[in-house]
C-alpha cells in the first residue's frame, strides 16, 4: 500500500465573515487622563484653584445655606436663649437678622427669672448705653404717634372697604408688629400669599425689605421647598432662606417666617390693627358696621 501523502488539492478562497471596507471607524472620546498620555500638547496647564472653602457652588441670587452642619451659630442662639437673652440681644452678639435668631431658637423655653437677671446683670454692667437707649426711646415715640394716625384715618375706611377688613383681619390675626418690622409666623402657604397680595393692593412695601426664612422638618428637600414657596409668594430667590428644624415634631414639616422689615408700614399696619380691634361701642355707628 501507498502512505505516500496524495497531492493536496486547492482549496477554494472562503469568502469573509464581514467586509471591514464596508464599516466605518468606531467614534470613541478619550479621557483627559489618557490624552495627557498620549497627547499632551492639547491640553491646557494644570493650575490649582481655591479653597473648597472659598467656592461657592449656588448659582447667583441663591440664598445663603443655614443648614450647613459646620455653622454653630443655631445652637449657640439656642443655647443664648435658654440662658435668658432676648432675640435682639441673640441678633446682635451673632452679627445676623433678628428673624434668622427666631427661626433657630423656635420654641426654646426661657425661664422668665433668668431672663430678669440677664436684664439686670447688663444694666448694671452698663452693657446698655444711654445714647443707644434714647434712640430707642425716640423710635418708640415716632411708632407711637405714626400709629394713632393710622388708627385714625383706618376708621372709616374700615366700614366702607370688606375687602381692606378681610386682610386686616388676616394681619391681626397672625402679626407680630413691632417698631421696625412686622413678622408673621404659619404654616400655610396661602396664607402669607394672600396677605402679601392684600399688603400690595393697600400698602405696598419695598421687594427688598420682605424676607422669608423656612424651618424644615428632617425630611424636607430644601431647595425644593425654597423653589415652591419662592414661587407661591412672588418673591426672588435670594429672599427665602432656610434653615433645618431638628425637634420638628414630623418629618415633613414646614414653618416659615416672614418679615417686612420697613418701619412705616409697621406703624400704619399697627394703627390700622387697633382700629379693627377697637370695642364696637368706640366705633362710629355705620349700618353694616363693626
Amino acid at each position: 500500500m501507498d502512505t505516500r501523502t496524495a497531492p493536496s488539492t486547492p482549496v477554494a478562497a472562503q469568502p469573509a465573515l464581514f467586509d471591514a471596507d464596508a464599516h466605518a471607524p468606531i467614534p470613541y472620546a478619550l479621557t483627559a487622563r489618557a490624552r495627557r498620555e498620549v497627547a499632551p500638547q492639547v491640553l491646557p496647564d494644570l493650575r490649582v484653584l481655591g479653597a473648597p472653602a472659598v467656592i461657592d457652588p449656588r448659582p447667583q441670587g441663591a440664598a445663603e445655606p443655614l443648614d450647613d452642619p459646620r455653622d454653630t451659630r443655631a445652637a449657640r442662639a439656642r443655647a443664648l436663649r435658654r440662658a435668658g437673652l432676648d432675640l435682639a440681644d441673640i441678633a446682635r452678639q451673632l452679627d445676623v437678622d433678628e428673624l434668622l435668631v427666631r427661626a433657630w431658637v423656635g420654641d426654646v423655653a426661657v425661664d422668665p427669672a433668668r431672663r430678669r437677671r440677664v436684664r439686670a446683670d447688663a444694666t448694671h454692667a452698663g452693657e446698655r448705653s444711654a445714647p443707644e437707649g434714647a434712640d430707642d426711646d425716640e423710635s418708640q415715640v415716632a411708632f407711637e404717634l405714626a400709629r394713632a394716625a393710622a388708627r385714625d384715618e383706618a376708621v372709616g375706611t374700615l366700614a366702607k372697604d370688606p375687602g381692606f377688613a378681610a386682610g386686616l383681619g388676616l394681619v391681626a390675626a397672625t402679626a407680630d408688629i413691632g417698631p421696625h418690622a412686622l413678622t408673621v409666623c404659619t404654616a400655610r402657604r396661602e396664607v402669607l400669599a394672600a396677605l402679601l397680595r392684600w399688603l400690595a393692593a393697600y400698602h405696598p412695601v419695598e421687594s427688598g425689605r420682605v424676607r422669608l426664612v423656612l424651618r424644615l422638618g428632617p425630611g424636607v428637600a430644601g431647595d425644593l421647598a425654597r423653589h415652591g414657596w419662592s414661587t407661591a409668594l412672588g418673591l426672588p430667590a435670594d429672599a427665602v432662606s432656610s434653615t433645618r428644624w431638628r425637634s420638628a415634631s414630623e418629618e415633613g414639616a414646614v414653618e416659615a417666617l416672614l418679615r417686612i422689615a420697613d418701619p412705616v408700614a409697621a406703624a400704619t399696619l399697627a394703627g390700622w390693627c387697633d382700629a379693627l380691634l377697637e370695642p364696637p361701642s368706640e366705633l362710629p355707628d355705620v349700618p353694616g358696621g363693626f
